[in-house]
This record gives structure tokens, C-alpha cells and sequence, in this order.
């Protein structure tokens, strides 16, 4: 009876220590880091902005 009982114990302590890791990697702000759109998005705006900052050096180096 002793055996049912550590057995039925570590099962539950496993799962919720399985449930606690899932919550806290959903709580975490997994979708802001890992989101490869947002991640495309940000790589578009900063090569558009390279771009032009990129054009404006060769505008002040063509007026000198």
C-alpha cells in the first residue's frame, strides 16, 4: 500500500511540475522573442531605414 502511494505521489508532483513549466514558458514573453513575423517586419523597417540613411550619405558626398 505504501508503493500505490509513492507511486500516485510522483506521478502528480510530476505533472504539475510538467503544467508549472508549460504555464511559465506561455507566461514568459515567448511570442515577442520567437515571433518570426514581428522578427520579419522589424528586419524590413530597419533595411528600409539603412536604405535611406544610406542615401543620404551618398546625396552629401555627390554635393561635395
Amino acid at each position: 500500500m505504501g508503493d500505490i502511494g509513492v507511486l500516485f505521489f510522483s506521478i502528480i508532483t510530476s505533472t504539475v511540475s510538467i503544467f508549472w513549466l508549460i504555464y511559465f514558458i506561455k507566461s514568459a514573453d515567448v511570442e515577442e522573442t520567437f515571433n518570426p513575423i514581428d522578427q520579419y517586419k522589424y528586419d524590413w523597417v530597419h533595411r528600409c531605414w539603412m536604405a535611406e540613411e544610406f542615401e543620404k550619405q551618398i546625396a552629401k558626398e555627390q554635393e561635395e
